[in-house]
């Protein structure tokens, strides 16, 4: 069965009705979590006051870091700091086996490497993968200094991401073992060789498209991503245009974006330029999405039976917008979740990602070549009953890019009635599925032309 076929919320239904007996026990539960509400405010009275700053964040070293023993220092550091923290900690596999289907051992369709010659490795093979320079430093350009050090997977590569449980989760765009081809050009770029030839052929047009996983298209088929999907559209009444995918996996700064784009792509000869966001580029996250400290159920929902929610349906009395961009730099530097490879400089509270679109929009005017800001959604609170908790941070980068005169289009509304399941390669990788791209698609060619035009 196709994907899109498969039944909405269909990892719920694991989930059993309570018993009655179990209805009783949520009863008394309900009592005493009643009494203890009511007991928070003396508690409070004789509760200690919290350290005014959490403890600085435990070095690691090269070691610590490669042998994953840092988890265990940094799970016990969280315990120190405030329950925005907490909520944001960086740990997406241990979120994610709260949501998402169950299953012994993991999550469906957690992802590893596979060779051309059938050897696999997990992501958590870190260091070995560095031994066999399956991953490697970004290198710096000649008289350039990079906005940081990052590592990339090495160019001119050829290999698979392979999902498990494709048995049930029914992927048609994974080959038979579950697989999505991944193959990388001499740049390192997920590109046909010939559209990033030096000089461009007569004729042909080029919109380079920058930006993080969502522009690269990681789990899915490059024909099937948003970039590839946008140069089928344009060459239906613009002729020979190509669309060449910059985007890098890994990537969380939109600084990044510019200085690839000013000391490294501007070779391949842009005609217009595409600039990919997600909000994990703007505000500190739980990688691909913003978690609740617990999917909490309400003692009405319990009695009704109704299944604890999932820890992604964000409490919409919150506004979580303000935490996010009100975070101060010492408690997030101490959650790990402002790093040397996303730093509080570069969040969107403190006009990074702004100085950056406008340094990019400057490249594009000198050359009088178009410029358009896609900007990505966290597929969360998506679909009919749910409520999506970002919505304000959309609209400030749409003021912050009409402000500016920067064309900009928003994916929120192709995306919004769908469910968020519906819309990831699987739970355990909340990217964006060709679903997803497609219906982003249409609206980013359309927002591409009006910026043609201008």
């Amino acid at each position: 069965m196709a994907h899109d076929d498969t039944p909405q919320g269909e990892w719920f239904e694991a989930i059993p009705a309570w018993s009655p007996a179990q209805r009783r026990t949520a009863r008394w539960c309900g009592i005493a979590f009643g009494a203890l509400i009511a007991a928070v405010p003396l508690l409070r009275l004789v509760a200690p006051a919290p350290a005014a700053t959490p403890a600085p964040l435990p070095a690691f070293t090269t070691d610590e870091v490669l042998s994953g023993e840092w988890m265990d220092q940094f799970d016990r550091h969280l315990k120190e700091t405030s329950w925005l923290t907490v909520v944001l900690r960086s740990t997406h596999d241990e979120v994610l086996r709260r949501v998402g289907w169950p299953r012994s051992g993991g999550l469906l369709g957690e992802f590893g490497y596979e060779t051309p010659d059938g050897e696999r490795f997990a992501p958590s093979q870190f260091a070995e993968l560095m031994a066999r320079s399956f991953i490697v430093p970004v290198p710096g350009e000649v008289g350039v200094q990079l906005p940081r050090p990052r590592l990339r997977i090495a160019p001119n590569q050829s290999f698979f991401l392979c999902y498990r449980d494709n048995d049930q989760l029914r992927r048609d765009w994974f080959d038979q073992h579950g697989r999505v081809p991944v193959r990388l050009e001499g740049n390192g770029l997920r590109e046909r060789p010939e559209v990033t030839t030096v000089p461009k052929p007569a004729g042909q047009q080029r919109v380079l498209c920058v930006g993080d996983s969502m522009t690269f298209g990681w789990g899915v088929p490059e024909e099937l991503g948003w970039v590839r999907l946008l140069e089928d559209d344009l060459r239906t009444d613009r002729g020979d245009v190509r669309t060449v995918n910059c985007g890098a996996a890994g990537t969380n700064c939109v600084d990044e974006y510019a200085a690839g784009l000013l000391h490294r792509f501007a070779a391949l000869g842009p005609d217009a330029v595409v600039v990919g966001l997600c909000l994990n580029d703007l505000v500190p996250s739980s990688g691909l999405s913003v978690i609740a400290p617990a999917g909490e159920t309400s003692f009405a929902e319990a009695l009704q039976g109704k299944p604890k929610r999932s820890a992604l349906d964000l409490d919409p009395a919150v506004d979580w917008v303000d935490l996010l961009l009100k975070l101060p730099q010492g408690e997030g530097e101490a959650a790990f979740l402002y790093r040397d490879d996303q730093p509080f400089a570069d969040m969107w509270s403190q006009g990074g990602p702004q100085r950056d679109l406008r340094a990019i929009q400057a490249f594009c005017k000198a050359r009088s070549i178009p410029m358009l800001v896609v900007l990505w959604p966290f597929l969360q609170g998506l679909g009919e009953g749910r409520t999506y908790p970002f919505e304000r941070l959309h609209q400030l980068v749409a003021a912050d890019c009409e402000a500016a005169g920067i064309p900009f289009v928003d994916v929120l509304p192709a995306l919004r009635g769908t469910p968020q399941e519906d819309l990831w390669v699987s739970p355990a990788d909340m990217h964006p599925n060709p679903r997803a791209h497609r219906l982003a698609a249409g609206r980013i060619a359309a927002a591409l032309r009006a910026a043609w035009r201008r």
